[in-house]
């Protein structure tokens, strides 16, 4: 049940990994990324979904979605925990940061154009044309 447990709670937190950086400075031509077809709720074919029918047939549904369960559970409260630090010092220069990293041009505001390189660059390929336009209004 435990490597159960850790095999799932690895494949989650790989999906948020940061990337390292081996100090490669040289120019390395990539292919465009796919982009991933998101799916909320029954995802049936998702990157994880091998993983979760193993695990429920192993342990069986109603464990299965009760382990499911707190799992969300935890995720909202790391979530809920990240949020309610933005108004901290260092929530206020992590945020600093972000910007000036998105302000590719420097001159002290964050356009459609590097929105979307900034949205692209951590992962959010799956954000419709509408929640573009809703974060910029922000």
């Amino acid at each position: 049940m435990a490597l159960i447990r850790l095999t799932l709670v690895c494949a989650a937190a790989s999906a948020f990994a940061p990337r390292p950086n081996l100090g490669v400075t040289t120019a390395i031509r990539r292919a465009p990324p796919v982009q991933a077809a998101v799916m909320m709720g029954t995802a049936k074919n998702g990157i994880f979904s091998p993983i979760v029918r193993l695990a429920k047939r192993l342990v069986g549904k109603e464990r299965f979605l009760s382990f499911r369960g707190r799992v969300i559970g935890a995720h909202t409260k790391v979530i809920q925990a990240f949020v309610d630090t933005s108004d901290s010092p260092f929530g206020c220069l992590a945020l600093e940061k972000l910007f000036e990293l998105a302000d590719l041009d420097g001159d002290g505001t964050v356009d459609r154009d590097e929105l979307e390189r900034a949205l692209k660059k951590l992962g959010f390929y799956h954000l419709s044309a509408g929640q573009k336009k809703a974060l910029m209004k922000r």
